[in-house]
């Protein structure tokens, strides 16, 4: 068992691949039919973000990023949530549940600011999110850790010049 729940969406498993991947395509070939269930676009978006394949999470990031602003606008009692949830409150639950896909598939696409922001926004709606907590801190932590890879390169490299700099000036 993986020791960071978050470690099974974004490292999972080839067996959940393969349910992930049988899950895809029964979602869109009832979208093709027409047979579309209470929240079909919200759970064809997550299966696709869940997935490791680069072009399924940035269609499920795409998805899904339509329906997080109608899911906002229910939230805000504007509209019915596009998933047939009629109360605030079931559009905020399904507002926070689209951000944290969202931060997770912006992650696994690379583009930690907008993964970032996506985590923020679900935790202004839904503060003690365990989940939302942990994709948080493990950005953060990344997110440091790249930094401070990126800074030890860039000492790396300035030394390494320095010595070429200094070896080419005592052969003058």
């Amino acid at each position: 068992m993986a020791s960071d729940p978050l470690d099974a969406i974004f490292s999972p498993h080839p067996e959940a691949l393969a349910a992930l991947e049988s899950s895809i395509v029964e979602l869109k070939r009832a979208e093709e039919r027409g047979d579309r269930l209470k929240d079909h676009a919200f759970q064809l978006a997550t299966a696709l973000i869940s997935h490791m394949k680069r072009p399924y999470v940035a269609e499920g990031v795409e998805l899904l990023e339509n329906l997080s602003f109608q899911y906002w606008r229910a939230a805000k009692g504007e509209q019915e949530a596009p998933d047939g949830a009629v109360s605030r409150e079931s559009g905020t639950s399904r507002l926070a549940e689209s951000c944290f896909y969202l931060a997770v598939g912006h992650a696994k696409l690379g583009d930690t600011v907008k993964a970032r922001s996506a985590v923020e926004k679900m935790l202004a709606v839904s503060p003690n999110h365990p989940q939302g907590i942990a994709l948080r801190d493990r950005l953060e932590s990344e997110l440091f850790d790249s930094g401070v890879k990126g800074l030890l390169g860039l000492t790396t490299a300035v030394a390494g010049a320095a010595v070429i700099y200094g070896f080419l000036r005592g052969r003058r």
